[in-house]
This record gives structure tokens, C-alpha cells and sequence, in this order.
């Protein structure tokens, strides 16, 4: 490519070659981006002929040529007939503006929202594309963290993304969320700002856009720095060196504030800023919110986002011991957004608002787990295979015992945290299938399918910490030794010195 310049570089300096009018003073004929040549050019037949031989000159140093299939002239501000002529002369095909370059438009305006329809449409289909319709929430949700949360990511480290964009990618987002493929806008059961919460704040620790986002309108932006500079400015600490990246009047440099802040001729007087002068190093901006000193996106988010009450629970819930379908279920119901019978009912959505198990009282939370008579007996029967014996409490308040009693890495406690979770969930699935498919599962076989789900994550683990009461565990819940750490083997040597 370098050889390529040249010639071009060379051609360029013919009198018959005219430059486009947007490289004239910089005399930039081409440009490269890994194995993509641009040539830019006044649109007239002796500049193009100029170029083509330059082509030639190089195909025939190199014998690389330009693909004709995969090759595309611009024009603007051209006849046709001239288009037409041009086209003989290149033998390329036209190209339709705005192009696309490593699947972002270039353009050289504001981001309109008509330009970003290819992302919305890209998103859409990437969802669509996932025909799975029995994907869990956990798994929507981990699909949305990590593929379609890149997706706009991308594009947004190139542009400001219009506003209205930014929200109709997080409804597509949220849309996804709650109701999978089907993209509905009504099904959401917690609000999308408390999604985006951290997990320590009760929320799955999505980003929302919204908040990090500002519409692509340049007088926007420079009105809302303004609005923000006395928020802004004080997270921004200049340590002086020669001075020449610093402003004196309104950069925090001093203790005590900016000098626009507060004017007093003795900051100047006091600060020694002109013996610091004379120093040979470079002023550092310190960004005050990160350890290092150094700007991150996260921290700022983190500081301007908005906060809310931290939870107990979260470590119950999140972390690599539990199962994540089972955590989204017991993290709605921590919410209090199951569709339980006492929601439906003031919905207006059901007349049927018993429970589906003993079919006498108000279904709710509190009823569920594990107030009704056919969950109290389940927990009761878990209780003994975890050997706990909690006070007969009810929801939420058992997750606070349960927080409490369940701390810690060691067998007894992944299991008990994991067998409160997975009650809830599975007293939840048999709910669903008494109601919508009919099927009513005996409390054995409810306490059976609890027990090997809970086995089944258990004998995953491995390199657990021993405790005392681990064998009576694993023979309970008929796991290997081989889940735990191995012994450690103390070898005594007796030594008799004679003489």
C-alpha cells in the first residue's frame, strides 16, 4: 500500500489531476484501513484516468488489482452523463451514499435516527433469529448482557446516539426481557430503572442507555457542560507542573477551590503557583473518583446514575454457586412481582384468586412460601435434609434468617442457601402447572425433584472448604467426598537417640 501512495502521490502533482475539494489543502489522494483503499478526487474524466493508471502502474509492480464486483465509485454533484462516463472509464460500480465502513455509516453530519434504523433492524433480527421460545429470563437476560448490549456498544463508541434511538433500543431490550421473542411491551413485572440497578441495589446490574446517553445535538451538549461544570469541575483536581495545561481562573488546583469560586488575592499569594512554574514536567488532570487517578466510564456512571437502598440479599442470590434461572425467579418474588392471585385480583385479571394447592386462602407471597399447608410441609422436609430448625417465619422475613444463618463457603451453607432458593422456585413451577397445564405433583414428588436439583448443583462444586458435620451432608444428600478439599495428611516422626 505504501508503493501505492506514492504512485497516487506522484499522479497527483500532474497537471490534469484535480483534487476533491475537501482534500485540496492536504493534499490526501488515498487512504488505507487494513486491506480497504478510499481514493478521494475531483469527479472529471482526466483525474479518473490519472487514477486508473496509477492502478495499472501498481497491478503491474505487484499484480494486486481492485476487485470490479466488490469495488464502488461515489458521486456528487455529477451529470449523469458524466457519471456515465466515468463509470466506462473505471469500469467499477456505482455506489450509493451513505456508505457503510465496518457496518457503521460514514457520514459527515449528526447521527439522525434514520441512519441508526440499520442497528434497531440488526438488534431485532439478532432477537427474532433466537427461535428457542423456552429460554428462561436468566437466559434472555445473560443474552442481553452479552451479545445485544455489545451490539449498540460498538456503535456507540463512534457516535452520540440519537435520543429516541437509545430509548427504542432499551424498550426492544426490555421488551425482550420480560416476554422473549414475542417483543411485547406490556409483560414487564419490574420497572427497567431498577433492572438497571446494581445487583448490591436489588437490580441485575444492566446499563441502562438512557442515563449514559445524550441526543447528537452539538448546542445540547454544550449547554448541558455548561449546566454541569459546578458538578463536573470539583471531580477534576489539576496537579501543577509547568502550568501550560491549566486554567487558572476556573480549574480546581488549589485546596481550596477554583479562583472563580473564590476570588481572594491571597489563593494566588499563598498557593507558591509561581514557584511551580519553573518545574520541567506536565500539569495531570486527576480524576478523583477512580484510585489512579485516571477517567473511566464506569465511575462516572456509577456517580451520576441513580441509587438506590442496598439489599441484604443480593449475595443470596447472585454468585457462582447458584443456579441463575432459579436466583431471576426468587429475585422477582423478593420484589413481590410474581403474578400471584392478590396481583391478578386487583389487575382486575382473574376471578379464580384461591390457591391452587389448599384452595382456601388468598394466593400472595406470604402464602406461598411457605404459609399454605402444602409449602410448609416441603420446606419442613428440606429443613431436616439441611439439619436447620428456623422459627416458622414467612415471606420475606425468612430471607433474612436465611441470610443470617447461611453465611459462609462451606457445605452446609451453599446447601441451605441453595435449598431456600430452589423451594421457592420450584413451589412456583408447580403453581404454573396446577393452573395452566392442569398437573397437580404430589408433595413428594415436589420434594424429590427439590432434592435433585440441589444434588445435581452440589455435584458440580469442587474444592469446597472442610467444616465440621461434612461427612453427615454428604451422606445425606449422597455426594462424593471428592466436592471437598482434599485432607490433609499429617505424618509424626519419632526419632530415639541412643548414647
Amino acid at each position: 500500500m505504501e508503493i501505492l501512495a506514492r504512485i497516487l502521490a506522484e499522479k497527483s502533482k500532474h497537471p490534469l489531476f484535480k483534487f476533491h475539494w475537501r482534500c485540496e489543502k492536504t493534499k490526501i489522494v488515498n487512504l488505507c484501513f487494513a486491506d480497504d483503499l478510499m481514493i478521494f478526487s475531483k469527479g472529471d474524466i482526466p483525474t479518473v484516468q490519472m487514477i486508473m493508471h496509477g492502478l495499472d502502474e501498481f497491478k503491474n509492480l505487484s499484480g494486486l488489482t481492485p476487485s470490479a464486483s466488490k469495488s464502488n465509485i461515489f458521486f456528487c454533484g455529477c451529470s449523469r452523463s458524466l457519471r456515465e462516463d466515468i463509470l466506462k472509464i473505471a469500469n467499477f460500480n456505482e455506489g450509493t451514499l451513505p456508505v457503510k465502513y465496518l457496518g457503521v455509516p460514514l457520514i459527515t453530519t449528526k447521527l439522525r435516527t434514520i441512519d441508526c434504523q440499520q442497528l434497531i433492524d440488526k438488534i431485532t433480527s439478532r432477537i427474532k433469529s433466537w427461535t428457542n421460545k423456552a429460554l428462561s429470563y436468566a437466559g434472555r437476560a445473560q443474552l442481553i448482557e452479552t451479545i445485544l448490549f455489545s451490539m449498540q456498544v460498538y456503535w456507540s463508541s463512534l457516535f452520540i446516539l440519537p435520543k429516541k434511538v437509545v430509548i427504542e433500543i432499551e424498550n426492544l431490550l426490555r421488551a425482550f426481557l420480560w416476554s422473549g421473542i414475542d417483543l411485547k411491551k406490556h409483560s414487564a413485572k419490574i420497572a427497567w430503572d431498577k433492572v438497571c440497578a446494581p445487583k448490591e441495589e436489588g437490580g441485575l446490574g444492566f446499563k441502562s442507555l438512557e442515563k449514559v446517553s445524550v441526543p447528537s445535538d452539538s448546542s445540547w451538549v454544550w449547554r448541558k457542560i455548561l449546566s454541569l461544570r459546578k458538578a463536573i469541575f470539583p471531580l477534576i483536581l489539576h496537579k501543577i507542573g509547568n502550568g501550560n495545561a491549566t486554567f487558572l481562573w476556573h480549574d480546581n488546583w488549589h485546596p481550596v477551590g477554583s479562583i472563580w469560586d473564590k476570588f481572594e488575592d491571597r489563593i494566588i499569594y499563598d498557593s507558591g503557583l509561581q514557584g511551580r512554574l519553573k518545574s520541567s514536567s506536565n500539569d495531570i488532570p486527576i480524576w478523583t473518583l477512580t484510585h489512579d487517578g485516571k477517567f473511566s466510564i464506569q465511575s462516572a456512571w456509577n456517580h451520576w446514575r441513580v441509587k438506590h437502598d442496598k439489599v441484604a440479599w443480593y449475595k443470596l442470590l447472585w454468585g457462582p454457586l447458584t443456579i441463575p434461572r432459579v436466583s431471576f425467579i426468587v429475585w422477582i418474588a423478593l420484589h413481590g412481582r410474581l403474578n400471584t392471585g392478590d396481583r391478578l385480583e386487583s389487575f382486575g385479571m382473574s376471578d379464580d384468586f384461591k390457591c391452587s394447592f389448599c384452595n382456601h386462602h388468598t394466593e400472595s407471597h406470604s402464602h406461598l412460601f411457605f404459609n399454605c399447608i402444602f409449602s410448609l410441609k416441603v420446606w419442613d422436609a428440606i429443613k431436616a435434609k439441611c439439619n436447620v430448625k428456623w422459627p416458622d417465619i414467612f415471606w420475606p422475613d425468612i430471607v433474612h434468617v436465611a441470610i443470617r444463618e447461611s453465611r459462609g463457603k462451606s457445605l452446609k451453607a451453599i446447601t441451605t442457601r441453595l435449598s431456600l432458593l430452589c423451594i421457592v422456585y420450584q413451589i412456583w413451577i408447580e403453581r404454573n402447572n396446577r393452573i395452566f397445564n392442569k398437573e397437580m405433583k404430589p408433595e413428594e414428588v415436589v420434594i424429590k425433584t427439590i432434592v435433585q436439583m440441589i444434588r445435581g448443583r452440589l455435584m458440580s462444586l469442587y474444592n469446597l472448604p472442610r467444616s465440621a458435620g461434612d461427612d453427615w451432608f454428604l451422606k445425606q444428600w449422597n455426594l462424593t467426598d471428592s466436592i471437598l478439599k482434599p485432607r490433609t495428611l499429617v505424618v509424626s516422626v519419632t526419632l530415639e537417640i541412643e548414647g
